[in-house]
């Protein structure tokens, strides 16, 4: 799970093991979960939580607490043996939290801000204490993170940048630590997020796509020395988990050993990232970094896409994994079992209609599903690309399907109007996140993308969101 070349040491022990589920029932805390009891009342902003899944680890999961004068009772258990960093949102702003397993976390919204409290059988003042500072200095988003790559920024200065706002953070924790009673241990935890942070901002040049405004050779001698240095001394300790911020890191560190290669050859980024995770990690870190290329790259027509699968099944460290794999692949190549056509949704008048109906309505037509709801804030920014997606595709045989899993009628309907989804090739549904469709398609989390092909079958179960240029060429292949 290490990078061979360098002493860029991770601990294999901690792997984070998150499950999909939660459940609205409560119970006693366990050393296998941590239980989030919702004190929210109805108010008028949104408030949900969110955690990211080592599978989906680019897909926020999130949970409505209370909208208006909806409030989901009962407590929300997380599965997980290890650490889980929880993001509770209203209004688009972030309010992180870092839970530990035997956790129990009693949530307050307020309508005035901060928006939440936490208090629980931990130290209340570490529950609230990256919420202090997502105040003072950002913790949920990366710094500099809209900042636009170009050949004409000073990487210097963007170092240097980084680098300031990696210690101001760090700072401002360790000077916080005995006024608050934070213990060592969460301190030395937070403080080694907040560097994975910071080298992985330092990586950024480096995930960025080439094109004619930012050149990877361009990026100057120092800045690529000056950070092979920092990583070789980027190291987890046995206290340490593996966090969304690491595994982002060890995937932009492979893009990096591997820059020479993608440059010589622009066509072949996943056979070149497939073979540097091969070459220079191990453990988990190569499970993951493989798995999320799989993932990423396997409805794009990659030659021999099923070879690389079973090189992967036969080095992965975890059987979770390779499973993984196994089911991502089956959904695209069978058949949907019965009981999810079955599944019965509701259309804007109320009326019943199966998902084979839907289907079947749009025969010779591909059929572009989003899964959504009107509380869940990645869903909707991503719809200014969907409007323009169908903007593109207004002469062409593709159906929008969107499918809610709202459970207020009215909050359904007022979200579509809102966000103006009422175009001329627009189908709207709600549907029952416990029935066998959401269930298959493990739903949620959402935001939730299929393509289904002229045919009616899935052509891809993980389809890229709207505002990823790779939808419109994955169309454009399959119009032909």
């Amino acid at each position: 799970m290490v990078a061979k070349t360098s002493p860029f040491v991770f601990a294999l022990a901690l792997a984070l093991n998150v499950s999909q589920s939660l459940h609205s029932q409560s119970g006693p805390s366990g050393p296998d979960r941590v239980i989030v009891h919702n004190g929210c009342k109805g108010q008028n902003a949104s408030f949900f939580f969110s955690y990211i899944n080592i599978y989906r680890d680019e897909v926020l999961s999130p949970r409505l607490l209370s909208q208006g004068d909806t409030t989901i009772r009962g407590d929300y258990i997380i599965a997980t043996s290890q650490p889980v960093i929880i993001i509770f949102s209203a209004d688009f702003t972030p309010y992180p939290v870092y839970a530990e397993p035997g956790d129990t976390i009693n949530v307050s919204c307020h309508k005035d801000r901060p928006r939440y409290t936490f208090t629980g059988n931990s130290n209340r003042d570490e529950l609230n204490f990256l919420v202090r500072m997502e105040k003072q200095f950002g913790f949920t988003f990366p710094d500099l993170g809209g900042l636009r790559m170009t050949n004409q920024l000073d990487l210097a200065n963007y170092a240097d940048s980084n680098r300031k706002k990696f210690e101001e953070k760090d700072i401002y924790l360790r000077r916080n630590a005995d006024s608050l009673k934070l213990s060592p241990e969460y301190v030395n935890t937070i403080s080694t997020l907040l560097k994975y942070r910071y080298v992985n901002n330092l990586l950024r040049p480096y995930f960025t796509k080439q094109s004619s405004q930012f050149e990877w050779v361009k990026i100057p001698k120092t800045y690529d020395e000056k950070l092979q240095e920092i990583l070789l001394h980027t190291k987890v300790g046995e206290r340490e988990f593996w966090s969304s911020q690491l595994f982002s890191l060890v995937v932009n560190y492979n893009r990096f050993l591997a820059k020479d290669s993608l440059i010589k050859y622009p066509n072949r980024e996943f056979e070149v990232l497939f073979e540097s995770a091969e070459k220079h990690f191990e453990g988990i870190a190569k499970d993951y970094i493989l798995l999320k290329l799989i993932k990423e790259f396997h409805n794009k027509g990659i030659k021999d896409m099923t070879t690389y699968v079973q090189r992967y099944k036969s080095m992965a460290h975890r059987a979770d994994f390779a499973n993984y794999v196994d089911a991502l692949l089956i959904k695209i190549n069978e058949d949907l079992p019965k009981a999810a056509l079955a599944t019965e949704l509701k259309n804007t008048k109320g009326q019943s209609i199966t998902f084979d109906h839907i289907i079947q309505q749009n025969q010779g037509r591909i059929i572009y599903i989003d899964f959504w709801a009107s509380w869940c804030g990645p869903c909707i920014q991503e719809m200014p690309g969907a409007k323009s997606l169908e903007e593109k595709l207004i002469k062409e045989p593709v159906s929008f399907v969107y499918i809610s899993i709202d459970r207020s009628n009215d909050l359904w309907l007022k979200a579509i109007d809102k966000h103006q989804l009422n175009c001329e090739k627009c189908e709207h549904y709600v549907l029952d996140d416990k029935s066998e469709l959401a269930k298959y398609f493990t739903i949620p989390p959402i935001p939730c993308y299929l393509l289904v092909d002229k045919s009616g079958k899935v052509a891809a179960s993980n389809a890229p969101r709207p505002s990823d240029p790779v939808l419109m060429e994955k169309v454009r292949g399959m119009l032909k």
